[in-house]
């Protein structure tokens, strides 16, 4: 009788588990569709949760300088110039006071930062990066954002090379490309592999001397538009008065002052100069200064806006268009000024949340913003008093770094190193200063709701659209610089 029940309860139990193996028979709804109740809904089983990438963006640290004036200047200058085949200028070290020197306070500085990005790239380093955002905000969560970052230099030439070094100091510290007469190949210099890294943002870190009230100001440049004022201006005598008008009532009429021996606006009028052609106006910006040369800087790069090889040798004559040394008979029509005419360069370089500037001068002025708020918050949490110079207005030319990449340029000169003060800040200071900048950066990429303090300067705490260059209608922006 035993073994008789104990087979019909191991049949039962095959059964059973036919049954739910084949969906005619449900543990969790015995209502089951085999019963002709098609009309009672069945609960699905939830989809696995699918978790969004973590973005990952890339972020160039440029500390200035880091080379070394010397003779001769054909082997340790800067500048080379690819028609002549000559360096142009002798390599700029940077500033300097008693035993401070910009090239490795900036370093100090960027070192640090760099430290403060790469918290992020894990979950347990991130935690520490929220620690110090929440110095800042008091916002419940931060969005996870991965900063892969590259700096452009990680050493001074003075921790390489003894003084009697007979060798080429300043390869490693160029801004633009050289000529290797050893190995006999082009070497590239820091703003092609800027390009090549292919960043969403590039911040540059200098020191100037300046007010001795110390501050600390931004670098840009303008878009193509306000470049070719100077270029109208050269073109139609009709114009000038205009021209001089609309350059003066505009945001651009601060423009940096190079040489004594002309106006502001001359001086502007030479810069475009060097813009189109590459070499300097003589004092009354209708003719060309032949004695400074600063070469066709769109061709002292290995980017995608170079132009075609063989350029160098068309160059040589100077013929009408692309290459003459007469603006008066200039054409810029080539891919270089093709960029320079759309969109994207808009973005960057005009208008934006400043009034001018376009997003690069925001992402400095935000950074520089986020400097003082920082300093000053730190101090007060310490109960101590910190002195700190203003925010001035920004240094305008046609600088390299803000012109010649896609990526957003946060160009600083983040101290006057003639000033006490701002001496004192980087000497006492300088990891407070890394933090907040580096918070800013976070800023500018999600968003940041601030904890309100006393500090003359308040960070917006607005995020970037960098999306916008992103989704260029030729593709993400910031990947179209790199040399095919």
């Amino acid at each position: 009788m035993f073994i008789y029940f104990f087979q019909i309860r191991y049949l039962s139990l095959i059964i059973f588990t036919f049954l739910i193996s084949t969906g005619l028979f449900s543990a969790q709804n015995p209502e089951s569709k085999a019963a002709g109740n098609e009309n009672i809904s069945v609960t699905p089983q939830a989809p696995a949760r699918k978790t969004e990438p973590i973005p990952i963006r890339r972020i160039v640290l440029d500390p200035g300088h880091g080379g070394k004036n010397s003779k001769p200047l054909l082997r340790h200058a800067a500048k080379y110039d690819w028609v002549t085949n000559r360096y142009l200028l002798p390599y700029r070290e940077g500033a300097s006071y008693g035993k401070m020197t910009e090239r490795e306070e900036m370093l100090s500085l960027a070192k640090k930062i760099d430290w403060y990005l790469q918290l992020t790239h894990s979950e347990k380093g991130f935690r520490r990066f929220e620690a110090v955002l929440r110095k800042y905000s008091n916002q419940k969560k931060f969005k996870r954002i991965i900063f892969k970052t590259m700096l452009t230099r990680t050493t001074n030439y003075n921790e390489l090379y003894p003084e009697n070094y007979k060798g080429d100091f300043n390869a490693l510290y160029r801004h633009t490309d050289f000529w290797d007469a050893k190995t006999k190949k082009r070497v590239k210099g820091r703003m092609s592999k800027i390009n090549d890294f292919q960043p969403e943002l590039v911040l540059s870190l200098h020191l100037t001397p300046g007010e001795k009230s110390g501050g600390m100001a931004a670098v840009i440049a303008p878009d193509y538009r306000v470049h070719d004022w100077g270029r109208q201006y050269v073109l139609n005598p009709g114009k000038r008065k205009n021209i001089y008008k609309e350059w003066k009532a505009s945001k651009w009429n601060r423009w940096m002052i190079f040489t004594d021996d002309r106006s502001r606006f001359k001086n502007f009028v030479t810069d475009c100069w060097v813009y189109f052609t590459g070499y300097w106006s003589k004092p009354n910006g209708m003719t060309v200064d032949l004695s400074k040369n600063r070469g066709y800087r769109w061709n002292s790069l290995t980017w995608a806006y170079s132009d075609e090889p063989g350029w160098s040798i068309r160059a040589k004559a100077h013929k009408a268009g692309l290459y003459t040394r007469d603006l008066k008979k200039y054409k810029p029509e080539n891919r270089f000024f093709d960029r320079e005419r759309g969109k994207p360069e808009q973005w960057r370089r005009s208008g934006g949340a400043e009034g001018y500037g376009g997003d690069n001068y925001y992402a400095a002025k935000e950074l520089m913003r986020f400097t003082q708020y920082g300093l000053r918050m730190n101090a007060w949490r310490q109960k101590k008093t910190i002195k700190v110079g203003p925010i001035r207005r920004p240094y305008m030319s046609t600088w390299e770094i803000p012109i010649f990449t896609n990526a957003i340029s946060a160009y600083l000169e983040i101290a006057f190193i003639n000033s006490a003060i701002d001496r004192r800040n980087l000497q006492r200071h300088k990891r407070e200063m890394a933090e907040a900048i580096s918070v800013g950066i976070y800023s500018l990429y999600a968003g940041l709701e601030l904890i309100k303090n006393k500090s003359p300067y308040i960070p917006r705490g607005n995020k970037l659209d960098f999306e916008k260059y992103r989704k260029y209608s030729r593709g993400n922006y910031f990947e179209l610089a790199k040399a095919r």
